[in-house]
């Protein structure tokens, strides 16, 4: 599946499916289907405002969360990453298209599913198919750097932490690792791609 994110004003006679929302100096995401099942990617916001119906809820983890700040035309930048904190389910890119020298791919486009050690693996009819990360396994403060343990200087990545940036250096493997993932683009356009034929080629 492919997802464009573009920043562009919409034509209101567009046929268009967007599936989030649409505004003056808005973003566009347009989804294409390149897969070869049905997917039901979302529904169209309120009317008039900028808000999905999502009920402010996210996936269920582990899952591979790709996250955006959109910029607008008095902040243009966009700020983008991949984050593999709550764990690992599906291979993901990001990229920008225009932009200039320095836009870079947020991404893990391996199946980590593949090397999850056995204390981090969800399985479901026999397979793996998704890897914990070390917070969602532990729930606790020292490996999710809450309370005492929210700031840099007390919360280190674990081994796994090392074993997701190995693998994935182009995403977030704990939630102090902006300096190598956080990205920032005035791109006109982000391709994100999710790389479901991976995963059915390790099955």
């Amino acid at each position: 599946m492919r997802i464009v994110v573009e920043k562009r004003k919409p034509s209101m006679g567009s046929n268009e499916y967007m599936p989030f929302y649409h505004h003056e100096n808005g973003a566009q995401l347009i989804l294409v289907n390149n897969c070869n099942e049905s997917i039901w990617p979302g529904i169209l916001g309120t009317a008039g405002l900028a808000t999905p119906q999502s009920g402010g809820k996210g996936g269920v983890p582990p899952a591979t969360v790709v996250e955006m700040t959109l910029g607008s035309s008095t902040s243009p930048l966009h700020f983008y990453d991949v984050s593999l904190v709550d764990g690992f389910n599906l291979p993901v890119s990001m990229k920008p298209v225009g932009g200039g020298i320095g836009c870079g791919v947020a991404s893990c486009e391996v199946d980590l599913n593949v090397c999850c050690p056995s204390a981090l693996e969800v399985r479901r009819g026999g397979r793996v198919v998704g890897c914990k990360s070390a917070c969602l396994a532990m729930q606790s403060a020292k490996y999710c750097c809450t309370g005492s343990y929210a700031n840099p200087n007390t919360c280190k990545p674990t081994l796994f932490a090392h074993l997701f940036k190995a693998i994935c250096p182009k995403a977030y493997s704990y939630a102090f690792d902006d300096s190598s993932s956080l990205n920032k683009c005035r791109a006109s356009r982000l391709d994100l791609l999710s790389f479901y034929d991976l995963l059915e080629a390790n099955f």
